[in-house]
C-alpha cells in the first residue's frame, strides 16, 4: 500500500510538472509574441476582441454611432494562433448569452458587428460593408472610427479592412462612378506591408492553428 501511494504520488508529481513545462512555454510564447508592441513604445494599452455596433436613433443620416456590446480583451490576455494575437471569444456564442439575460435579441449577424486582431506589429479591425464611406473600402466612416478607437485603443498605424463575412445587406456604401475598378483593392503603404500582411494573414493560416474555429459561425 505504501509502496502504491508512492508511486502515485510520483505521477502526480511529474504530471504537474508536465502541466508547468507546457503553461511556462506557452507564456514565453505569448510574451514573445506581444514583446515588439511594447518595445514600440505604444504609450497606451492595446485590446483585441469583437464587437458589435448601430447608427443612434434619430441620428442625422445614421452617421452616429454606438455599441451595442463589446468583448475586449488586452493583448497580455489574448490568445495566440500562429501568427496572429486574438481574442477567442466567437460572436454567436456571446450573442447567445446576451440573449439568455435579455440584453439583445434577434439574429447576431443582422447587426454591424466586427473584430479587432493584431497580426505581428499590426493592429487590424475587420469590418463588413456597413462601416465604410464607399465602394473603395478605404475609409472608414469618422464616427464609427473614433469610438472604435477609444474602445479598444487602436494606434494610428491600425489598418482597417474590409472582410464580406460581416456585410449588413441593405447598408452598403455609396457607389461613386468615379471609382475605378482597382481602387477596391486595398491601398497598403508601402509593398514591404502587403507582403508581410499576405504572408502572416490569419486567412493563410494552417487547419491545425484554427481547429479550435468554426468560419462559418463567428
Amino acid at each position: 500500500m505504501i509502496k502504491e501511494r508512492k508511486r502515485m504520488s510520483q505521477q502526480l508529481i511529474e504530471s504537474t510538472k508536465d502541466f508547468m513545462d507546457s503553461y511556462l512555454n506557452e507564456m514565453t510564447r505569448r510574451v514573445k509574441k506581444v514583446r515588439h508592441l511594447k518595445e514600440a513604445d505604444v504609450g497606451q494599452v492595446v485590446n483585441v476582441g469583437i464587437f458589435w455596433v448601430e447608427p443612434k436613433k434619430y441620428s442625422p443620416k445614421n452617421d452616429t454611432w454606438e455599441f451595442v456590446h463589446t468583448t475586449v480583451t488586452p493583448i497580455e490576455a489574448a490568445d495566440v494562433i500562429g501568427d496572429v494575437i486574438m481574442t477567442k471569444a466567437d460572436h454567436w456564442q456571446v450573442w447567445e448569452d446576451l440573449e439568455k439575460h435579455g440584453v439583445v435579441s434577434g439574429e447576431y449577424e443582422d447587426v454591424p458587428r466586427g473584430r479587432v486582431l493584431i497580426n505581428k506589429e499590426k493592429q487590424i479591425c475587420l469590418l463588413g460593408n456597413f462601416a465604410f464611406e464607399d465602394y473603395t473600402y478605404k475609409k472608414v466612416k469618422p464616427e464609427l472610427k473614433t469610438i472604435l478607437q477609444e474602445e479598444f485603443k487602436l494606434t494610428d498605424d491600425t489598418m482597417y479592412m474590409h472582410d464580406n463575412h460581416y456585410d449588413i445587406e441593405g447598408m452598403e456604401p455609396t457607389f461613386n462612378e468615379e471609382d475605378e475598378e482597382d481602387d477596391f483593392e486595398f491601398d497598403f503603404d508601402d509593398d514591404d506591408d502587403e507582403e508581410d500582411w499576405e504572408k502572416n494573414s490569419y486567412l493563410n493560416e494552417t487547419e491545425e492553428d484554427w481547429e479550435d474555429y468554426d468560419d462559418d459561425e463567428d
